[in-house]
């Protein structure tokens, strides 16, 4: 069985990419490779349900280039275009320290995190914890459209 498999879709992520494939092959590949995926440790991937795509960490691309026939030219290949953000949504992205194409599950899990590190209750202070709120919410409702539409 041909376990390799060829990326419709490689985003660069947060350290990472967002990634789709099909198995030219046979479904059987389609599934094997999703196994390896799935065997790769938690943290070097992540399931985005709002953009039915992996995203994985740059360490587990780099143990899956072998199952990747167009390896060489993943970084070629883009998702569609969204149009230009609005100035406040554009700021948003930033605060969060993410792409503009960053999914919601993404901008939630890295909220999160930034959310731990700058809580007043922790060693944060108000301020950094208002504008990171601020700019999670902004990104929810710009975002919450497109993720029911997917």
């Amino acid at each position: 069985m041909d376990l390799r498999v060829k990326l419709t879709r490689c985003e660069a992520a947060l350290g990472g990419y967002l990634i789709k494939w099909y198995s030219p092959s046979a479904e059987l590949g389609w599934h094997a490779f999703l196994r390896r995926v799935q065997d790769l440790p938690h943290d070097w991937r992540y399931y985005v349900q709002e953009e039915r795509a992996w995203w994985i960490s740059a360490r587990g691309m780099a143990t899956l280039r072998g199952y990747i026939l167009n390896y060489d030219d993943a970084e070629s290949i883009r998702p569609r275009q969204r149009a230009a953000l609005p100035p406040e949504v554009a700021e948003a992205y930033r605060t969060l320290h993410l792409r503009e194409s960053a999914p919601l599950g993404v901008a939630r899990a890295v909220y999160r995190a930034l959310a731990k590190e700058v809580h007043p209750d922790t060693v944060g202070d108000h301020e950094a914890m208002r504008r990171l709120n601020g700019a999670y919410a902004c990104l929810c409702d710009w975002l919450a459209p497109i993720a029911a539409a997917a």
